[in-house]
C-alpha cells in the first residue's frame, strides 16, 4: 500500500495503489540505522516478498499496450520493466498520434492531492527550506555530526541545478546522501523547464539515515507529479544505505551507471580505520574525508561526457591531504566550472560550516578547456583550465582566479621556488600536550622561550605575556633538545588565522638566542638553522603584502596556512629578497620586473 509522506512526519489514509518506487535497505542496519560509519553494504528489496499485487495490475487493470491512454502517458512514477516496456510502447504510440501530456485525470492515482499536481515549484522547494530548517533546530547536534549532515538550502539547490546546461535525452540521476532530496527536486524543476526538456528521467537516491527516509519519499512523490504533469516519464529508487559501503557491490550493476549526478555529500573526516576506507581500497580509490570518497566513488559511476555537480567545502583545492584525489579528479574528468560561497554562514544557515565552500561542475572523460568562475557576489569570468590547475603544478592545486587581478600573474611569474632561495619551512615541533612534566618548570635552568601564536602580534613577537597561562619556556634537556632551534634570525607564520583578520598569511620577524616554536606555528629556518637578518625580513615583507595575500585566497578557502601552502608559493630569488630586507628594493620594484 503507498503511503504519501509528507515534510514534517505526517500521513495521510493510505491510497488503494501500490508505491511505484522500490525502497532498499541496509540487511544488518534495518531502520534504526544509527551512523554512517556502522551501516552494512549488502542490500535487498524491502518490499520483495510483501505479497501486493502487481503495480502494473493495480495501476493499469484493462490498458492495452497498443493503445495510447492519458492515464499511462501521466504515470507519475514506475519501476518495474512491465511497467518501463508497457509507459514506452504507449508513450510512443501517444506520440506517434499526436496526443499531448494531459492534466492527471480524475481516476488517476495521485488525483485525491489534485492541488498539490499543480503545485508551484517555487512552493515544493520551499516547503523543503521549512523543513530543512525545522530539522537543523529540533536535531540532536551530535546526531547530525555523526552523520555529516548540512542540508542543502534552495538558493543553492537553483544554482547547482542551473549548472547542467545541457541535460541527456534519457537522465540517469544519482544523488548520494539525499537526505529530505532537495537536490533531486530542484534538478527535477529546472530539467523540466529547460528548453529541450528530458523525454525520461530515473532518480537513484541513497540516504542512511531512516529519519530522513519518509522526507525523502515525500520529495520524490512531488518530483513524480511534476513529471506527470509535463509528460516526463520519471521513474525513482531509494537505497537506504552507506553510499560508499554499498560502492564495491555495485560496480558491476548497469542500473548503477549514470550520466548526471548530483550531491551534497558528507562533511566529516573519514578515519584510516573505517569500513569506509577499506571499501575505497578495493576499488583503488583513497580519501580522506567523506565527501571526497562521494566524489571519487560516483566519478566511478559517471558515463562517459556525463557531468557531476558537488557542493562541499574547498578545503580539497590545496593540501597534500588532497593531493591524491585532485590527481584522480584531473585525470578522469575536466573541471568545467566553480562557484565560490565567500560567506560561510550564508550557505547553511544554523549550521557551523568554517570552511569558504565551493561548487564544482566536472565532466567525465572531457578535454581541459575553459571554467567559468563564479561567486556569490556575482562577480563572474571564463578563464583558461591551466590558471585553475597549473600544468607545472606536481600539486595539482585548484586555483579560483576570480578577479582578473594583474598582482596574481605576477606572483605566478616570479622566478624561484623556496628550495631555490635555500630556505625550508616547517611545523614548530612542540606539541605541549606531549611534553615530559619537567620540560616546563621555569624554575629550572637553563631555559629557552617557548613562542606561542598569542605571542605574535601588532606586527611584532610578545614575550613573555602577563598572566599567560600556557607554557612558556623549555627546559634544555637532552630529551627536548631537538624541539630547540638554535640561535638565530627565523620567521614565523601563524597556522591559523582569526576569520577577521584582513590577511591570511600573517608573518612575524624573530631573532635572538635559541627558542623553542609550538606547533600551531610555520617557522622559515635554513636546514634547521637560522637565517641571515636580511633574508629573514625580506620574506616577512613579502608574504606580508596584499599582492601575496590575493593570490593565496586563490587556492585555500580556509583559516588555516600549511606549510605545504607556502612551499607552493613563488618566490624572487635570494638576492632580490635580501636586498628587500635591507631596503635596497621596494615591493613595487619586485612586482614592476616579475
Amino acid at each position: 500500500m503507498a503511503r504519501h509522506v509528507y515534510p514534517h512526519g505526517g500521513c495521510d489514509t493510505p491510497a488503494e495503489t501500490p508505491t511505484a518506487r522500490t525502497v532498499y535497505r541496509a540487511e544488518e542496519g534495518g531502520p534504526n540505522v544509527p551512523s554512517r560509519r556502522e551501516v552494512a553494504p549488502s542490500l535487498h528489496v524491502a518490499n520483495a516478498a510483501s505479497g501486493t499485487a502487481s503495480p502494473t495490475k493495480a495501476i493499469l487493470p484493462a490498458n492495452d499496450p497498443t493503445e495510447p491512454c492519458e492515464s499511462t502517458v501521466a504515470i507519475p512514477s514506475v519501476s518495474t520493466p512491465e511497467l518501463v516496456t508497457l509507459f514506452d510502447a504507449q508513450k510512443s504510440r501517444a506520440r506517434q498520434s499526436g496526443i499531448t501530456a494531459p492534466a492527471a485525470p480524475d481516476d488517476h492515482p495521485f488525483a485525491a492531492d489534485a492541488p498539490a499536481m499543480a503545485q508551484d515549484g517555487d512552493q515544493l522547494l520551499a516547503a523543503l527550506d521549512q523543513a530543512r530548517l525545522d530539522l537543523t533546530t529540533t536535531t540532536d547536534r551530535q546526531r547530525r555530526s555523526d552523520f555529516g549532515q548540512f542540508m542543502t538550502p534552495s538558493s543553492v539547490a537553483r544554482t547547482m541545478s542551473a549548472m547542467f546546461d545541457v541535460l541527456p535525452s534519457h537522465v540517469r540521476l544519482l544523488d548520494p546522501g539525499a537526505g529530505m532530496g532537495a537536490l533531486t527536486a530542484s534538478f527535477v524543476l529546472s530539467a523540466l523547464t529547460a528548453p529541450d526538456r528530458p523525454l525520461t528521467i530515473d532518480v537513484t537516491a541513497y540516504e542512511v539515515d531512516p529519519a530522513l527516509i519518509p522526507h525523502l519519499e515525500w520529495t520524490l512523490t512531488q518530483c513524480a507529479r511534476h513529471c506527470a504533469h509535463a509528460g516526463v516519464m520519471f521513474t525513482s529508487h531509494v537505497v537506504q544505505a552507506d553510499y560508499v559501503l554499498s560502492a564495491p557491490g555495485d560496480r558491476n550493476r548497469a542500473d548503477r551507471r549514470y550520466n548526471c549526478v548530483i550531491m551534497n555529500p558528507p562533511y566529516a573526516k573519514l578515519p584510516a580505520a573505517s569500513q569506509a576506507q577499506q571499501a575505497l581500497a578495493s576499488m583503488g580509490l583513497h580519501a580522506s574525508n567523506w565527501y571526497t570518497a562521494f566524489m571519487a566513488v560516483a566519478l566511478t559511476q559517471l558515463e562517459a561526457d556525463g557531468s557531476l555537480v558537488a557542493i562541499t567545502p574547498r578545503s580539497y583545492c590545496n593540501g597534500a591531504m588532497f593531493k591524491k584525489f585532485r590527481h584522480t579528479l584531473n585525470e578522469v574528468s575536466a573541471v568545467r566550472a566553480l562557484h565560490l560561497f565567500e560567506s560561510r554562514s550564508a550557505v547553511f544557515e544554523g549550521d557551523d560550516v568554517l570552511q569558504e565552500v565551493v561548487i564544482l561542475k566536472t565532466q567525465k572523460s572531457g578535454v581541459p578547456a575553459s571554467v567559468m568562475l563564479s561567486c556569490d557576489n556575482g562577480k563572474s569570468r571564463e578563464v583558461p583550465f591551466s590558471d585553475v590547475v597549473d600544468p607545472l603544478d606536481t600539486k595539482a592545486f585548484i586555483r579560483l582566479p576570480l578577479l582578473d587581478d594583474a598582482a596574481v600573474a605576477r606572483v605566478r611569474s616570479l622566478p624561484c621556488t623556496l628550495t631555490d632561495v635555500g630556505v625550508q619551512v616547517s611545523t614548530g615541533r612542540v606539541i605541549t600536550s606531549r611534553l615530559p612534566a619537567h620540560a616546563g618548570q621555569n624554575s629550572v635552568a637553563p631555559a629557552v622561550p617557548l613562542i606561542h601564536p598569542e605571542h605574535l602580534r601588532n606586527g611584532r613577537v610578545h614575550w613573555p605575556l602577563p598572566g599567560f597561562r600556557k607554557r612558556e619556556t623549555l627546559v634544555h634537556a637532552a630529551d627536548v633538545a631537538r624541539m630547540i632551534l638554535p640561535a638565530g634570525a627565523y620567521l614565523l607564520v601563524k597556522r591559523i588565522s582569526a576569520k577577521e583578520e584582513a590577511r591570511r598569511i600573517s608573518a612575524f620577524f624573530i631573532e635572538g638566542g635559541a627558542v623553542a616554536i609550538e606547533n600551531h606555528l610555520n617557522v622559515f629556518h635554513s636546514d634547521g638553522a637560522g637565517l641571515t637578518c636580511d633574508l629573514a625580513r625580506g620574506l616577512e615583507i613579502f608574504l606580508n603584502s596584499n599582492e601575496i595575500d590575493r593570490y593565496f585566497r586563490t587556492f585555500s578557502g580556509s583559516t588555516q596556512v600549511n606549510a605545504g601552502d607556502l612551499r607552493s608559493l613563488r618566490y624572487p630569488s635570494k638576492p632580490v629578497l635580501e636586498a628587500l630586507g635591507r631596503s635596497d628594493v621596494s615591493l613595487s620594484d619586485i612586482w614592476e620586473t616579475s
